[in-house]
């Protein structure tokens, strides 16, 4: 079968039968007709589409499917976030943050103080990546954790949280910073190393 003829099958599928996924390559191959089509047809179902794709909506195709996007509680982007109402921007952003899923900083900041330090702490536990404005919230000595768990994982450490340790936590830091630079070339002594600091700190990574 012809790429084109493969293509238009694929297309007539998610028409049709609700099912089928072009490449970014087989959409761009579709006439302006076809892509909205196919765009619109995704979105009606509940599929992803990208929002190159969701530009293709109408208004009302756009904030609908969104809607319906952030009610499973998969991740939307700000601009997708945008189109919901109030209620529905807090809604997501709490439903997210309780679950222990990334937000982002827009999202975050529609918390109650609260719900901000809670969250930061859930997603420092898990040793994720947290903004600055999140890492603030943490007690010193979660603070501290966070910081020698990314340490020892060869990760940078951000200058602004690496300014908010105390002076004993940031000499921790540049210790084992220190040392994982001199083990680089020697795995057998770097992965030792690192299990020395993960029971020492009694870090779960």
């Amino acid at each position: 079968m012809s790429l084109r003829k493969n293509i238009k099958s694929i297309f007539k599928n998610c028409l049709n039968e609700g099912y089928g996924i072009l490449s970014y390559k087989q959409f761009s191959l579709l006439s302006p007709k076809e892509k909205r089509d196919y765009a619109v047809a995704r979105a009606n179902i509940g599929y992803h589409i990208s929002n190159e794709q969701l530009l293709l909506l109408s208004p009302e195709g756009k904030r609908d499917y969104v809607v319906a996007l952030a009610k499973t509680g998969y991740h939307i982007s700000d601009e997708q976030f945008s189109l919901l109402s109030p209620e529905e921007k807090l809604n997501f952003a709490l439903a997210r943050a309780n679950k222990g899923f990334g937000i982002s900083d827009l999202q975050f900041s529609l918390l109650s103080q609260e719900e901000k330090r809670d969250y930061a702490l859930v997603m420092a536990n898990k040793y994720y990546l947290i903004s600055d404005r999140q890492f603030s919230l943490l007690s010193p000595e979660a603070k501290r954790d966070y910081a020698i768990a990314w340490a020892n994982e060869g990760y940078d450490i951000p200058d602004e949280q690496l300014s908010l340790l105390s002076l004993k936590a940031k000499e921790e830091c540049f210790y084992i910073i220190k040392m994982i630079r001199l083990f680089s070339n020697n795995t057998t002594a770097l992965e030792k190393f690192q299990a020395l600091m993960r029971e020492k700190y009694k870090l779960n990574v």
